[in-house]
């Protein structure tokens, strides 16, 4: 069932509503008037799948690591290489905190759980701050 189908405020109807408009009214802020110190570090992974023989199992087992890496932390996580292999996969794990050790330390857990985990391989791992 489509969101428009539970939502009785969607509409097709393209006009923005008066809440969206003031919004879009908004002045944007210049970047020089908010400063905020704060670190945002990757992990980027490389995993092998040896359990799976399709993209529908890939896919599942995938689910499964992916929400529980957004369970243990504060994280945001994607598939981002190997997308068409079955049997690997690429993964970003990103991390955002106004203290860079606490920013480093949410993805070495999130490297760790990948570490034990019993349906992926851990074949590579680096972390880097942007």
């Amino acid at each position: 069932m489509a969101n428009r189908d539970l939502d009785p405020q969607f509409t097709d109807d393209p006009t923005p509503s008066p809440a969206h408009e003031l919004a879009l009214q908004a002045p944007i802020s210049e970047a020089s008037e908010l400063h905020f110190e704060f670190s945002v570090c990757v992990l980027e992974a490389e995993l092998r799948l040896p359990m799976c023989h399709s993209l529908k199992a890939k896919r599942g087992i995938l689910a499964r690591v992916l929400n529980h890496l957004k369970k243990s932390g504060p994280v945001s996580v994607a598939e981002v290489a190997h997308q068409n292999s079955w049997s690997q996969a690429g993964i970003a794990v990103a991390a955002l905190s106004s203290d860079r050790a606490v920013a480093e330390g949410i993805l070495r857990a999130s490297e760790k759980h990948l570490a034990r985990s019993r349906e992926v391989e851990l074949v590579s791992a680096s972390i880097y701050f942007l």
